[in-house]
């Protein structure tokens, strides 16, 4: 129902392509990026796992496991990934670029 991850580029993008919403806590490199794009977008939020009140995570967990905005924009943005045309739309793109 709802993925807690550090942000890494792998795994926002893999639950997000899933409608995945998400809980993100970052460590280093991309992650806060990433960690801010997701709460941006509506999509999760960013939250401090080494410094959070246990309330506070569960409160972000309820909201991620119903049927709320959260998961209602995870859901928009799996579309879009679709509706993209994934490595498919890229191999074309790449291969007009070739000739």
């Amino acid at each position: 129902r709802a993925m807690i991850t550090h942000g890494g580029a792998n795994s926002v993008m893999e639950a997000l392509a899933n409608g995945v919403p998400l809980l993100v806590s970052p460590i280093c490199n991309d992650q806060p990026h990433n960690a801010r794009f997701v709460a941006n977008a509506g999509a999760g939020f960013n939250c401090d796992l080494t410094n959070a009140h246990p309330n506070e995570v569960r409160k972000h967990l309820a909201a991620l496991c119903t049927e709320g905005p959260e998961r209602h924009a995870a859901a928009r943005i799996a579309k879009s990934y679709r509706n993209a045309g994934g490595a498919g739309a890229v191999a074309l793109a790449a291969m007009g670029l070739c000739t």
